[in-house]
């Protein structure tokens, strides 16, 4: 992972998962990424369970 990212192989990396769901909740896809945040910073917002509403950042 650390020759694909280009970093040293003690790095630390960001490992992200997600599941995105339909509105009753069936998986419907799943992906994993590793990034590095060496030169770039990661932001994330969800709008949580349905019905929830959010909590009014945008970006």
């Amino acid at each position: 992972m650390a020759r694909y990212l280009g970093v040293k192989k003690d790095a630390p990396v960001l490992a992200i998962e997600r599941m995105a769901q339909t509105y009753d909740g069936t998986p419907v896809e799943y992906r994993e990424r590793c990034v590095t945040t060496e030169r770039h910073a990661y932001l994330n917002f969800s709008r949580g369970s349905v019905g929830e509403g959010t909590d009014g950042a945008t970006c």
